[in-house]
């Protein structure tokens, strides 16, 4: 395999809106992809027809169809076990990306394991978050970094690292290693696998460059009562991981959002008081809480707008 092709995974489940626009932004790329592997979910929309409709002249689109929807992490397992290149990058059916995303991932994996650009999310009416990553290549403390991507704890050296698989680019061999994406999971499977990568020695690299611009779309596997269920699993996945503090602080809190969105009033004020006393009201994981609070009330409001 040519080290330097790769093979763009694209997973869709009822995207006919928007995956098209996704995959001109693969054939825009600077680097063109050796193949575009497309693994549709099990959707009830057009999306194969309008594919096959639109791309029926490129030769290197393979679209592949499971027979019941299984999630992203299970459609993207798919898409790497069929992949030909030494290295992978995906690509999320409602998203676009900059035509020298592809470059900068494969420049990266010459020295590096996995490679993570930044990007921006859109959502509706106006709201949008950036999440731009600090220039990182090296190893991860696996503790550190389980830490900070579940219990929101600071980073070692402060640093700021975005982890979506919607950015990521990956070295197949690496993905092999590491054990692919945790079907299980049908929210913060990109979480895992990077705690696993940093668990098994794999070098990163982060770019600063925002090089996807990220569409917020509805789904039934983007439920706070998923999120939280994906919480606590990862929570206990990887405990071992976390300090005993920490652990208990972030299952509290995955308890306390998934009380506040499904209207459990009295559980939501047992959280609020139990965290608040623990803590204290200025503490730095409260800080972090109530932003990510805050950020899912904006959500709500985006899809109500």
């Amino acid at each position: 395999m040519n080290e330097q092709s790769y093979s763009a995974i694209v997973t869709s489940y009822n995207s006919s809106e928007s995956i098209l626009k996704s995959i001109r932004s693969i054939l825009d790329q600077s680097v063109s992809p050796r193949e575009i592997l497309i693994v549709d979910d099990c959707s009830n929309d057009d999306s194969v027809l309008n594919i096959k409709s639109e791309f029926k002249s490129y030769p290197n689109l393979n679209i592949f169809s499971t027979e019941v929807n299984g999630g992203p992490a299970f459609a993207r397992n798919i898409g790497v076990s069929k992949a030909k290149s030494a290295n992978i990058i995906f690509f999320d059916d409602d998203d676009i990306s900059h035509p020298n995303r592809a470059k900068v991932h494969l420049d990266a994996l010459k020295q590096s394991d996995v490679s993570y650009v930044s990007s921006q999310k859109d959502y509706q009416n106006g709201y949008f978050v950036k999440n731009r990553s600090d220039e990182f290549q090296g190893l991860v403390n696996p503790n550190s970094f389980a830490e900070y991507l579940i219990s929101g704890i600071s980073m070692e050296n402060a640093l700021n690292l975005y982890v979506p698989a919607a950015v990521m680019a990956i070295r197949k061999d690496a993905f092999v290693k590491a054990g692919s994406f945790d079907s299980n999971l049908r929210r913060l499977e990109d979480v895992d696998i990077a705690i696993r990568l940093a668990i098994i020695q794999m070098r990163f690299e982060f770019s600063e460059l925002t090089l996807v611009d990220r569409k917020y779309s509805k789904g039934s596997d983007k439920s706070t009562a998923i999120e939280a269920h994906s919480q606590l699993y990862l929570l206990t996945k990887h405990k071992n991981l976390l300090s005993d503090r920490n652990f208990r602080f972030a299952k509290d809190w995955a308890a306390l959002r998934a009380s506040y969105f499904s209207r459990r009033w009295l559980i939501l004020l047992f959280f609020t008081i139990k965290i608040v006393s623990t803590y204290g009201p200025k503490s730095f994981r409260i800080k972090t809480g109530f932003k990510r609070i805050m950020h899912d009330i904006n959500i709500l409001k985006s899809n109500k707008g």
